[in-house]
């Protein structure tokens, strides 16, 4: 009569979450079983041979070279073979029992054969034990549906192994499964990672035919470099082992493995936790070195899941009746600062470098962060070690709102408070917290005139000639600079405009458009479709005598650097002359489109012609009656019949111009 399970085997693989890429988790239950049974056995010479069957579609077909035959190859079946003490009575009966508690004391949940049917079709076993100085061989199937078939059992003179062979790899496993010998052993070190460095694993070889052998454990001496060191430490009473390791190994990043009777079930990114273990910790010999860990607890054996997958923490801590419920936030923290202490000098290196290569950042590129090193020193703990110089400035921009955020959380509850403290004390807070909005104040003042020295800088590049076209840049680059094209004030914030590097007074009006036409322009009421490059409106004073709901208006033209093609018919000058027409002809509208009695013909105009002098243009000037400034770089005159100021402002002038009007500030900031 076949045996049979003790309970529903496609129920219980139905009940089994394993991701598709961690199809090797079926191998790792049966390395755990072979360890098991070799530690049964109390052998010293314990070994595991894992031999993996390639399923290869190109196998057969001749014109099919090497490289796409090793880029194809797939998994199909397992085999593992240890030495350890096999299926005797006592491990058959356990095999049979579904949650078995026969090595429970092991950390074995009693269901990883059912993992293995997770992953593959079925499982082929043969095994060869002792019984009563006898020598038996045991053979089955299992699988899903028929459970337990083909079982014998029969006296033997073989060799005391047992192989069991995982066949038929399902297909959402096949794909992601690792066939790499490299990588598996990686894998499997990292699983068995505990085993490893107490020494209490076997000899493990991998093999298959394409790659040959590879010995996992000669991997693990001779491919990696670790500094190993245990500590313990308790929480509420519960004893917790910590294994530090510095590896030379990449692969292993800065990680707390948390494991259930020294098994890996999962881990923990310490860089999320630790905010200089971003990356490695230092180097050796140009070898970057890393840090990673693993804990071990009785408490953590008796909350992991069956799958071995996760632990099933409590909400919170409790401590009652002689039990002792930890939290994953007080165990993960209470973790972390036994890390920290026992990487404190490295990360004191770490942190010294990290603000040697910030302060250099902001001393090169952004000295508006520097009065944040004095008054608010903390942020260099919210940047990674690892972020890089494109990264820096979004890191450091978030520090800043975290002062700003700070000093006014500061503010409120000084008002608040207040009558807790006595003058002293009262004093000593608002000292701090007016030095605070002072140095913010600083800052964003820092911060403004660094974006000026962006644009000038933006706007000189502009102005050179194309390497690659040999050809200058259209106006249209510097019109949309100083300010966006087709829009008005009403679309625009205040630091969108840059129309200080024409003139400060021109960021203070009262309507502004920008490649508008004159029928668009709210203040006025005229029918024409021409358009200005800007059209400014200054705010009216408020004692003047004129009822327009502007003062007056400024006219800017731009022309396409070293442009000479001006004839005496089109020329700016005549341009802006016409538009001075229009616009006399015209009559005044308020914020509400109201037609108001305002006499356009008086008010003050205002006109910038900005523009390369090339001869053409010096011609059109000099045509015009215009006077050159001393400089040479422009020129000037007032139309007495269009009752309007006209200049005309080389680029080298407007440039020149507004560096000089900033350089004050400029060598202020940068030279401090």
């Amino acid at each position: 009569m076949a045996s049979t399970f003790s309970t529903n085997v496609i129920g219980k693989i139905n009940e089994i979450h394993l991701e598709t890429k961690k199809g090797y988790q079926a191998l790792f239950e049966l390395i755990s079983n072979s360890i098991f049974s070799i530690e049964s056995a109390n052998i010293s010479n314990g070994k595991i041979d894992i031999i993996l069957e390639i399923d290869n579609m190109f196998q057969d077909k001749l014109e099919t070279s090497a490289e796409q035959i090793q880029n194809n190859l797939k998994l199909k079946n397992i085999i593992v073979i240890d030495n350890g003490i096999g299926f005797n009575e006592d491990n058959f009966k356990s095999f049979l029992t579904c949650y078995s508690p026969y090595k429970a004391d092991k950390g074995c949940k009693g269901i990883g054969r059912f993992t293995c049917l997770k992953v593959f079709d079925y499982a082929q076993i043969s095994s060869t034990f002792y019984k009563d100085n006898y020598t038996y061989k045991r053979e089955f199937v299992f699988e899903a549906k028929n459970e337990l078939s083909n079982e014998n059992l029969y006296e033997s003179n073989e060799e005391i192994l047992t192989t069991i062979k995982l066949t038929n790899i399902k297909s959402n496993f096949k794909e992601q499964f690792p066939i790499d010998l490299n990588i598996l052993a990686d894998l499997i070190i990292e699983h068995f990672f505990i085993n490893f460095i107490t020494g209490t694993i076997p000899i493990i070889t991998l093999h298959d035919s394409y790659n040959g052998e590879l010995c996992v454990n000669d991997y693990y001496k001779n491919q990696a470099e670790y500094e190993i060191n245990k500590e313990s430490f308790e929480i509420s009473g519960e004893t917790f082992d910590i294994y530090h390791i510095k590896s030379l190994k990449v692969s292993k990043s800065n990680k707390l493995y948390l494991c259930a009777n020294n098994r890996n079930v999962n881990h923990i990114d310490l860089r999320k936790h630790i905010p200089n273990l971003q990356a490695h910790i230092s180097s050796d010999n140009n070898k970057k070195k890393w840090y990673f860990s693993y804990l071990t607890s009785s408490y953590l054996d008796n909350i992991v899941n069956s799958e071995r997958t996760a632990f099933n923490y409590p909400e919170e801590d409790k401590t009652q009746l002689g039990f002792i419920d930890i939290s994953k936030d007080t165990l993960i923290n209470a973790v972390v600062e036994m890390i920290s202490k026992y990487l404190k000098k490295d990360l004191e290196k770490i942190e010294e470098e990290k603000i040697i290569r910030i302060d250099n950042y902001i001393d090169r590129k952004e000295p508006k962060y520097k009065l944040m090193r004095k008054y608010f020193p903390n942020f260099y703990s919210s940047i990674p070690n690892d972020t890089n110089e494109d990264k820096l400035e979004m890191s450091l921009y978030s520090a800043q709102r975290n002062w700003e955020e700070k000093i006014k959380k500061d503010g409120k509850e000084l008002s608040k408070n207040a009558k807790k403290y006595n003058s002293d004390k009262l004093e000593q807070l608002k000292e701090e917290y007016i030095n605070g909005v002072t140095a913010i104040g600083k800052a964003c003042l820092t911060e403004y005139i660094c974006k000026r020295k962006a644009i000038l800088d933006i706007l000189e590049n502009s102005l050179c000639i194309d390497q690659d076209t040999n050809r200058y840049s259209l106006e249209e680059v510097v019109h949309k600079l100083i300010c966006p094209m087709i829009a008005t004030s009403d679309d625009l914030n205040f630091d969108d405009m840059n129309l200080w590097i024409i003139d400060e007074k021109l960021s203070y009006h009262y309507y502004l458009a920008s490649d508008k036409t004159f029928k668009s322009q709210a203040p006025l009421d005229v029918n024409s479709n021409k358009e200005t490059d800007l059209a400014i409106y200054h705010a009216g004073l408020i004692f003047n005598n004129t009822p327009l709901p502007y003062q007056a208006l400024t006219i800017i033209e731009f022309k396409r650097p070293a442009r000479d093609d001006y004839s005496n018919s089109e020329n700016p000058v005549q341009q802006v002359l016409d538009y001075i027409e229009i616009i006399r002809a015209g009559k005044a509208k308020d914020r509400k489109g109201r037609i108001i009695s305002g006499n356009l013909e008086e008010i003050p105009i205002y006109v910038y012609i900005i523009a390369d002098l090339t001869p053409s243009l010096n011609k059109i000037c000099k045509q015009n009656s215009f006077t050159a400034t001393p400089d040479k770089e422009g020129y000037f005159t007032y139309h007495p019949n269009y009752k309007a100021y006209i200049e005309v402002i080389s680029y080298n002038k407007l440039l020149n111009n507004a560096q000089q009007r900033n350089k004050l500030l400029f060598d202020k900031l940068f030279r401090q």
